[in-house]
């Protein structure tokens, strides 16, 4: 019953290091996404600011 712990502890231990090796066949690279800009950023003073103008009227609507 031992002998056959030890082949089995051999076997998942080969199989542990041989598998990682071998790799998956059929990878497809993939291609990277285009890079998107934010409208957003950080001023000097820590602050979150929109640095895209936008031509449009502000939506805040006052009483």
């Amino acid at each position: 019953m031992t002998t056959l712990y030890l082949v089995l502890e051999i076997s998942a231990l080969l199989l542990v290091i041989i598998l990682p090796l071998r790799g998956p066949k059929n990878i497809k690279k993939k291609k990277a996404d285009p890079m998107e800009l934010s409208e957003w950023a950080i001023d000097e003073n820590g602050d979150l600011q929109s640095y895209i103008k936008k031509d449009e009227p502000d939506h805040h609507h006052h009483a």
